[in-house]
């Protein structure tokens, strides 16, 4: 049986240990777990190792050289730990890190907009005996296994060297630094250490929808969407449809996208340009067409067949799900929140000037108040934990939180627009709307706990009686 607990870890220099063998474990935790001091035991932390024989006594001390061997700089802090009867392993913490895509250079914001979402992660760890360490790619140690990373604690950031953690979250905001040779070797190399790393890259807009396609069924669809090939394609979906968004397939945050809408035989195309949307009248689906083909050049888009979305106070109105796994390893929804564009806006996303909603107070307060929202709510609900399923199975990698945008029509269609796997943790974003830690980076922290090793029980249902 494996149990956790919390204790504080002393470090003596071997030279004053009172014990051979380097380890002294508190008498309360040897009975409570029934660990014989016979044969030595396995003490962890992070990926590092060490196999060590213990000795009864008052309180958790490590002898300097095994402390060091482990980078473990914990002396009188509290950690919690996990034991695991059946291994004899002992794991200390545990270590969660966190692969960031750069240090800022101000010393209070030394992961830019992320570092606020960092210091959550940091001291929620901390306050469950864990400890976060957030790290670059070039703080990957290729030569030993250990990494140098930053820690927060009492309202402050230290560097220092630590073990590999088993569990890493990809946090590279950077398409094309993710893309990198360099860097797809320094994962690579997080991997063959034996790191589960997870969410292992940005998505690509066209795989989704070929992942997704045949999963449309009565209670929810999918635009009409195809890869462009140059002008035919443009010239085949605006046949088809009176509105279009051509998005491009390695996008983000609202970036890089036209909405092109058909007025007889004219055509408006709109973007948005340093935080405002730009309209240019094209005469002739020949004339929009080059312009298209001109603006996209050699980058790789998808044109999407519009839809009439429901409104709020004249905004586009659009949902976002975020589906995180648990601490027993399994889908479960965070938050589903409406995102209000700005007026005039062709997307809704918050970090171009979007507003959260909540989700019934989106459905209710829109311009088709005939919406069924018990149902669009329970369709979001199912559908957003079905696709975060089907997503994984198909999937290369490790993954264990998506952010699943839907859509409602004025007819009340629900429809999935694509799925993320790097929802922004940035101060405007979603998940930064409430007071306290927010549920994301609680769930977060429940999740690598988990895959760490500090599992919980599955909670049983009472039978009925």
């Amino acid at each position: 049986m494996s149990l956790r607990n919390y204790t504080e870890i002393q470090i003596l220099p071997d030279h004053e240990f009172p014990a051979e063998g380097g380890l002294i474990l508190p008498q309360q935790l040897v009975n409570k777990h029934m660990i014989n001091n016979y044969q030595p035991i396995e003490l962890c932390y992070g990926l590092k190792k060490i196999t060590l024989d213990f000795k009864p006594g008052k309180s958790f001390m490590v002898k300097e050289s095994a402390a060091q061997f482990l980078a473990l700089a914990a002396d009188g802090e509290v950690f919690g730990f996990h034991y695991d009867g059946r291994a004899r392993r002992l794991i200390i913490g545990p270590l969660v890190g966190i692969l960031m895509s750069s240090l800022s250079k101000t010393s209070e914001q030394i992961f830019g907009e992320m570092t606020d979402f960092c210091k959550e992660v940091a001291e929620k760890s901390r306050s469950r005996g864990g400890r976060a360490v957030f790290f670059t790619l070039e703080q990957i140690n290729e030569e030993s296994d250990n990494i140098e990373g930053w820690i927060y604690n009492n309202q402050k950031w230290s560097q220092s060297v630590f073990p590999t953690p088993y569990c890493v979250h990809n946090r590279i905001s950077s398409r094309r630094q993710e893309s990198k040779v360099a860097t797809q070797m320094k994962i690579n190399l997080l991997k063959q250490r034996g790191v589960f790393f997870y969410n292992d890259k940005f998505l690509d807009k066209w795989e989704i929808v070929q992942q997704l396609k045949n999963m449309q069924n009565e209670t929810v669809f999918f635009p009409y969407t195809r890869l462009y090939k140059g002008p035919d394609s443009l010239y085949e979906m605006a046949g088809r449809y009176p509105e279009l968004y051509v998005k491009p397939t390695g996008g983000s945050l609202g970036k890089g996208i036209m909405r092109i809408k058909r007025y007889g035989n004219s055509y408006i195309c709109q973007f948005q340009k340093n935080g405002e949307t730009i309209t240019k009248k094209y005469e002739s689906i020949i004339q929009l067409g080059r312009m298209l083909h001109a603006r996209i050049g050699s980058r790789t888009y998808v044109i999407q067949q519009g839809i009439e979305l429901i409104k709020h106070n004249g905004s586009i109105i659009d949902f976002r799900a975020l589906v995180q796994k648990n601490m027993y390893g399994k889908w479960t929804i965070t938050s589903i929140v409406g995102r209000r564009g700005p007026e005039q806006s062709i997307v809704s996303n918050v970090s171009t000037g979007g507003t959260i909603l909540g989700l019934r107070a989106a459905l209710e307060s829109s311009d088709a108040p005939w919406l069924p929202v018990d149902r669009i709510v329970s369709v979001m609900k199912n559908k957003a934990l079905k696709f975060a399923e089907l997503f994984e199975n198909g999937a290369a990698g490790n993954y264990a939180e998506l952010g699943i945008d839907f859509a409602v029509d004025r007819t009340g269609r629900v429809w999935v627009l694509e799925i993320n796997s790097k929802p922004s943790k940035a101060g405007h974003s979603v998940g930064n709307q409430v007071k306290g830690t927010r549920p994301s980076v609680k769930r977060l922290i429940d999740f690598c706990f988990y895959q760490s090793g500090f599992r919980q029980q599955t909670r049983k249902k009472p039978s009925k009686t």
